[in-house]
């Protein structure tokens, strides 16, 4: 399969476009017009720009890179071609004029992907951190295209609470550590294979109200993950044992698509005087749940 050029395309495409004709229902009604109907996880909101829960709409301009593929003869009529929202009309005629065609689509675009089946997408280093790519779905001339859109990345949120340790809630800054920065995607088939996923980029520190897309991958029990800081002290919370409760084989796998809120509490033990971190995580529905753990604890460093 050859790799083209999105942007030059895209501007192709801009040359091309022409407006609708004063008779709008034939240009509406037009069966050679490839219609597209996006969701996201089964919801008609998305967009580039996501929410904090995952809402939102695609806005004119948002562009999609959409692969083609007919089987009999095998060929690819569309190779990241660029989708852009109001804009690009496809027509049947010049993708297929008999022959079913399945289409994947992703978001946002990029300019030249290698290889589509195996994608490397760095939740670190990449602008809009959260990937939409669609599962693959065959259309034949005159059907509307549903592309059903899902977060490729693991989100994390975290809820504090200060307990009786010194300083001020609000002063909170929290790091990631240990952790994979880049998943392994194929765009073609709307797969992650968490473990396929690499990469040590550093995720940047946060603020107490920061959420962050990180790549879904499976933590090692037991190593230090969430580093603390406030009121010139540092917390180290390490991965507990039972992360993810609704995979047993994996207990502590990030999974593609999912949202996990994790609850950290500091408290100063009577006994010892040092601060520690009681971890517990609770359900969510914008994103998937990974559901419930209980205590775990890290010692003030």
């Amino acid at each position: 399969m050859k790799t083209r050029n999105l942007f030059a395309a895209a501007l192709i495409a801009a040359v091309a476009f022409t407006s609708c004709s004063q008779d709008d229902d034939v240009v509406t009604n037009d069966p050679n017009i490839v219609r597209f109907n996006a969701s996201v996880d089964g919801r008609n909101m998305t967009k580039a720009s996501i929410g904090w829960d995952g809402t939102g709409t695609f806005d004119n301009g948002d562009i999609w890179g959409i692969y083609g593929k007919i089987t009999t003869p095998e060929s690819w009529p569309l190779d990241n071609e660029p989708y852009t929202v109001g804009t690009t009309t496809l027509y049947w005629d010049d993708i297929s004029m008999d022959k079913p065609v399945t289409f994947s689509a992703y978001y946002p675009a990029v300019g030249t992907i290698t290889d589509a089946s195996a994608y490397m997408y760095n939740a670190v280093t990449a602008t809009n951190p959260d990937l939409l790519v669609s599962t693959p779905v065959t259309a034949s001339k005159g059907e509307t295209v549903n592309l059903n859109f899902k977060h490729v990345m693991h989100k994390l949120a975290f809820n504090f609470d200060i307990g009786n340790a010194p300083g001020n809630i609000l002063d909170i800054k929290y790091r990631l550590l240990n952790m994979k920065s880049t998943a392994f995607v194929n765009i073609l088939d709307g797969t992650v294979d968490v473990t396929l996923s690499e990469g040590a980029d550093a995720y940047p520190q946060k603020t107490i109200f920061e959420e962050v897309c990180v790549a879904p991958q499976d933590l090692t029990h037991g190593t230090d993950w969430i580093e603390i800081e406030l009121a010139g002290k540092t917390y180290i919370a390490k991965v507990p044992a039972n992360l993810n409760s609704n995979n047993s084989t994996h207990p502590t796998r990030l999974e593609s698509g999912n949202r996990l809120i994790v609850s950290l509490t500091l408290k100063v033990n009577p006994d010892t005087g040092k601060t520690e971190v009681s971890i517990t995580t609770t359900q969510i529905s914008a994103w998937e749940s990974q559901g419930q753990i209980d205590d775990v604890d890290a010692n003030e460093q």
